[in-house]
């Protein structure tokens, strides 16, 4: 929720000036009832596939399997990761409940450290410093995945959005 509400005031306070309007997708509120394959899956094709960014949160569970990855969000990242996409991982160094499955917290502290070897992660105390990450970083984000998308763009021969109309050939 903290990062949902950071996105929509990060378009309050950009829209008007970059043109730019992030539409956060959770599969809570985006995915909807199909059938015919795994459920992350369905997930990808309806919402992950479309996105450029994927700002992922850990808590104190990695997640269920899904036969693909470890996790949902797992499965999410490396889609992502693979892609060329881009990947901010947010992991929560909250005190952990005592009821917390420990395989779970285990196999996210491995994931972590994996992480170590290619990620610039960031670790979050609680939803305001989550909060505070996310309003500071996703200017910087935005900048570079835009970037990227007029690179990309121009390299397929598109032309890059522009303010000032183009002359008539009169």
């Amino acid at each position: 929720d903290v990062v949902t509400q950071s996105v929509h005031e990060w378009n309050a306070a950009h829209f008007s000036t970059t043109g730019i309007m992030l539409n956060p997708l959770r599969w809570e509120s985006h995915a909807y009832p199909a059938s015919g394959d795994r459920p992350q899956a369905i997930i990808n094709r309806q919402i992950v596939e479309s996105g450029d960014i994927l700002i992922a949160i850990f808590g104190y569970k990695l997640g269920t399997p899904t036969g693909e990855a470890q996790s949902g969000t797992i499965e999410e990242i490396e889609e992502f990761r693979k892609s060329g996409k881009y990947v901010a991982l947010y992991f929560s160094t909250a005190d952990v409940p005592r009821s917390a499955d420990r395989a779970q917290l285990a196999a996210l502290e491995s994931y972590k450290k994996e992480r170590q070897k290619d990620t610039l992660y960031f670790d979050f105390e609680d939803a305001s410093s989550l909060r505070d990450h996310v309003t500071r970083h996703l200017p910087k984000i935005v900048h570079e995945v835009h970037e990227k998308l007029n690179l990309s763009g121009l390299a397929y021969g598109l032309k890059p959005e522009s303010s000032v109309p183009e002359e008539s050939a009169n």
